[in-house]
């Protein structure tokens, strides 16, 4: 160790300085240490990163021991310099260069590691910058979409004034070319009017939805929601909803939202078609007047049709269940979905066409289904209370847990639904065809007309219905076990449900091979077919 006086006065001198400096402000950082710029650089640099909170604390801590190990580092190297510095001599000159070196590596290498959080905090603007600009060009797309939605375009069609004479007075009425002159509504069931004057035929200009630019329109809706779905895939973090907490799941939600928004408000339920004569002699039936509906405009249908195709990342944005409910829970299916939902309330959908579609959860409560075709759907826990599905092809469909308290499913086609726990309290069931239908848990009340067409082949469990008055011939057409609760005068194992099993069969929906119930259901099953087949 030198004993030179210069050397030991500078280093005497910059410990001096180091001590009064950290004792000055050393106070100060360990204040600020929580909330200091190049701190809350990293901690808003980590912040997006899917790792846990303990991996972040490392690699601030090994950050913060690097930055005091080149500090330290550095000094070390200038005290070492300057205790070198009196004995340089021509021979020992190219030691005096490595240490130069020496000290221009760790100073580079210290500058760095000060530069990294704001590098970090620049690159997390920069990234936020991008993030902002992306949102609001995907914010223009929906809002060029949603404006397309509405538009209209110029029609031109004759028409002429008209004056006729009803019920003994002079009225006016406008006709238009190639069509009936149609009465006023109060004047529909009075007597037919006599034309006394016509007008000559104008030109009129009128405005209608224009068809073609609002398909197109819904068709991009449904394209950047796919593609806004797809950003979002492999995000684990949700909200307390179950939503995914992502940018692009959030457009997806509202997209959807706005394509039942534009369901809702073009096809409302108080447009449905409804039936204004009493059946009699003279009259169609209401079979014949069923058959006669019209679809949706086909705009309505495009729409219906891309929520029903929505993809497994789209539904995922959507929101999530708990538990599966095709295999533990479904006593509960209805009240395990968390999340957006469908919602087509008080729509007319009449003669629509659902068939396929995977429109899980949705809320059609009070939806005039009448005639529509939903054969193979997926509507697990979907809100039909109050629904009108009078004809409606339903073969087939998934309606477990649905909820039908009200719902209007006269000569519904059912065959091979599974309605496990649907809530059926109070619906109208005359007439369905529900061969093969999987009623286990099913949900009846005193208020519930279960008077189907047929049960042939259908599996019943944990079903109570000791309050419904029954066919007992119908009800001999289908398969049961103990845990059915059956009316007065009815027993399992007795005539004419002989065929149905005394014990409480194990029903393993998970395991439909392996389960006792299901192997007995279908042994019975099996049975009418043969019958069917070989009815000697």
């Amino acid at each position: 160790m030198t004993r030179d006086p210069l050397v030991i006065v500078a280093t005497l001198s910059l410990a001096g300085l180091a001590l009064f400096f950290l004792v000055e402000h050393a106070p100060k950082w360990l204040r600020a240490l929580a909330s200091s710029k190049p701190f809350d650089g990293i901690r808003t640099a980590l912040a997006p990163i899917a790792l846990p909170g303990w991996i972040k604390a490392v690699a601030f801590l090994a950050w913060s021991a690097l930055l005091l190990t080149l500090l330290a580092g550095m000094f070390f190297v200038i005290l070492t310099g300057l205790a070198k510095l009196p004995g340089i001599t021509p021979e020992t000159a190219p030691d005096l260069r490595w240490y130069l070196l020496t000290l221009t590596a760790i100073t580079a290498a210290l500058g760095a590691i000060i530069a990294l959080p704001f590098t970090l905090r620049r690159t997390v603007q920069n990234e936020r910058q991008t993030r902002t600009a992306e949102e609001g060009y995907v914010t223009q797309q929906i809002n060029d979409a949603v404006a397309n939605l509405a538009a209209h375009k110029e029609v031109n069609k004759l028409g002429r004034n008209l004056i006729y004479e009803h019920d003994g007075q002079k009225k006016r009425g406008f006709a238009w070319y190639g069509e009936d002159f149609q009465l006023p509504q109060d004047e529909a069931d009075s007597s037919l009017p006599i034309y006394q004057s016509d007008g000559e035929w104008k030109n009129v200009a009128l405005t209608e939805p224009n068809i073609e630019v609002r398909i197109g329109a819904i068709l991009a809706l449904e394209r950047l929601a796919r593609q806004r779905a797809n950003d979002a895939k492999g995000t684990t973090a949700r909200t307390s909803d179950g939503i995914l907490d992502h940018e692009g799941a959030g457009d997806h939600v509202r997209i959807m939202e706005i394509l039942c928004a534009y369901i809702r408000e073009n096809a409302p339920a108080s447009g449905a078609k409804d039936r204004t004569w009493q059946e009699g002699e003279g009259t169609p039936n209401l079979d014949e007047w069923i058959e006669q509906l019209s679809p949706p405009r086909t705009d309505i249908q495009t729409a219906l049709r891309v929520l029903g195709r929505r993809t497994c990342d789209q539904r995922a944005c959507e929101g999530h269940q708990p538990k599966d409910v095709n295999h533990h829970d479904l006593q509960n299916a209805g009240e395990l979905w968390h999340g957006a939902r469908l919602d087509l309330r008080d729509t007319n959908l009449q003669a629509s066409y659902l068939a396929h579609e995977n429109a899980r959860p949705m809320n059609l409560c009070h939806a005039d289904l009448t005639r529509s075709r939903m054969e193979g759907a997926n509507l697990a826990k979907a809100r039909l209370m109050g629904a009108k599905l009078h004809r409606a092809q339903m073969q087939a469909i998934g309606l477990v847990g649905a909820q039908m308290q009200r719902a209007d499913l006269k000569k519904a086609q059912l065959e091979r639904a599974e309605l496990a726990w649907a809530e059926m309290q109070g619906a109208d069931l005359s007439e369905a065809q529900m061969q093969r239908a999987d009623l286990w848990g099913a949900q009846f009340d005193e208020a519930t007309t279960f008077r189907p067409a047929t049960l042939r082949g259908a599996g019943l469990k944990v079903v109570d219905l000791s309050m419904l008055a029954l066919d007992p011939d119908i009800l001999a057409g289908a398969f049961g076990d103990a845990t059915v609760t059956l009316p007065d005068g009815l027993a399992t194992g007795t005539p004419p449900l002989a065929h149905w099993s005394t014990e409480d069969l194990e029903h393993q929906y998970w395991d439909e091979d392996n389960s006792p119930f299901h192997i007995a259901w279908r042994a019975f099953q099996a049975t009418l077919e043969k019958q069917s087949k070989d009815p000697d």
